[in-house]
């Protein structure tokens, strides 16, 4: 009776995939077969600096506080979506299968390193207070789990509000971030390397304000992963 009972649960209600929300009656993973073949992934030779493909590298000479950077997947298509959904719509059961493939990712490029822990890029408690949680946590949490590497959840603190990136230019997003970020005076940092993790790239402003405040800390090295990267428009693209 409970085999037929879960027979007729998944007709009603079958496992969807967590890009295209197609229906999904024979397979428990989260990913279908088409979009596993038609994914943005982040292939061929990368910019280290920016984590994108060499011919999607939009690097300036500007500094990027952190050692190096790389992503899964673009974000674009289905990828934004599952991370709009993870991060607007209160969709937290998305970060488990999300992190599968940040723990790929991290296998590709990362797998010869011994980080001492994991951390994440904070919010500021008021939107943390307004949404109920961090996705960029949800995920680092997730992945820690996969790699039995200790995830610490508070070594960064965001001390000052800042508006939505969405939309700002790079010098914009830069100047944004300026100084928003604190580290914990309480945690050694001495000599650590640290993973640093958050749901989107686009400028590495971020990233790179999160990396500088873990170096004047003592970290001896900061990597970052996130889920996806965008593609910026290169000077003369239309």
């Amino acid at each position: 009776m409970e085999s037929l009972f879960n027979s007729f649960k998944t007709v009603l209600w079958p496992q969807r995939c967590m890009f295209c929300g197609e229906p999904m009656f024979d397979k428990a993973d989260s990913t279908c077969e088409r979009c596993v073949d038609t994914l943005p992934y982040v292939t061929g030779k990368i910019c280290t600096s920016c984590g994108r493909g060499r011919s999607e590298c939009t690097c300036s000479s500007s500094t990027l506080y952190y050692d190096k950077a790389v992503a899964p997947f673009y974000f674009e298509h289905g990828v934004r979506k599952c991370i709009h959904s993870l991060k607007f719509r209160s969709r937290t059961e998305l970060a488990e299968p999300l992190s599968e493939y940040l723990l790929s990712a991290f296998n590709k490029h990362y797998s010869d390193e011994n980080f001492d822990f994991i951390t994440c890029v904070p919010l500021h408690p008021d939107d943390l207070k307004q949404r109920g949680y961090n996705q960029s946590h949800l995920l680092a949490e997730s992945l820690s789990k996969k790699l039995n590497i200790e995830f610490k959840s508070d070594v960064l603190r965001k001390i000052y509000h800042t508006e939505k990136q969405s939309g700002a230019l790079p010098l914009e997003r830069s100047g944004n971030v300026l100084g928003v970020f604190d580290v914990d005076e309480n945690i050694d940092l001495n000599n650590k390397k640290i993973l640093l993790v958050d749901d989107i790239e686009t400028t590495g402003s971020t990233l790179s304000e999160c990396g500088k405040m873990l170096f004047l800390a003592g970290a001896e090295k900061v990597c970052c992963l996130s889920v996806a990267v965008t593609k910026l428009k290169k000077k003369g693209r239309n």
